[in-house]
């Protein structure tokens, strides 16, 4: 029987990218601040492995310790306004800049929930940064999830030695 991502999301995505445990937990405990934090209905549509994308925004933080990764929200900065808008609230959203913001703070409370639950000692996380243009994002490994979250999709990654440049 072929694993359903709407399903069985973790099933799906171990057999379409097989990562190991540590990523697996990133890439599960960032789905799951998606649903608790910004809309419970978010759910995975693709999964893959790959070296590089071109997106138009991308809020990012690295993590490094016990794993040394790097999570990613990136895509339209419409589709991240959405996040941004069901994360904090329509009202504090007016520029493209607090969209990115936004992002980058739910993903630095993803990271920590993260580095809690694998540790006593707390993962180093590096202040996250965001790239607001069209850019190319490249890494050794990077797990991609793309997600429906508040009606928009979004590429949910983890990313290992990435790089993220101008398109």
């Amino acid at each position: 029987m072929k694993a359903n991502p709407k399903t069985d999301p973790e099933k799906y995505i171990r057999a379409k990218t097989d990562p190991d445990e540590r990523t697996m937990q990133m890439l599960l405990v960032g789905l799951d601040s998606l649903r608790k934090m910004v809309d419970q209905g978010t759910e995975v549509l693709e999964a893959e492995k790959t070296t590089g994308f071109e997106t138009n925004a991308c809020a990012s933080q690295k993590v490094q310790g016990l794993v040394n990764a790097c999570t990613m929200i990136c895509g339209e900065t419409a589709s991240l306004r959405r996040i941004a808008e069901g994360y904090v609230g329509a009202q504090f959203i007016e520029t493209d800049e607090d969209v990115m913001d936004a992002v980058c703070e739910l993903i630095n409370t993803a990271n920590g929930v993260f580095a809690r639950s694998i540790t006593e000692e707390d993962e180093d996380l590096e202040p996250p940064f965001f790239r607001h243009a069209p850019s190319i994002v490249k890494g050794e490994k990077i797990y991609a999830l793309t997600v429906k979250v508040c009606g928009a999709k979004v590429r949910f990654c983890i990313a290992y030695n990435p790089g993220i440049a101008a398109a």
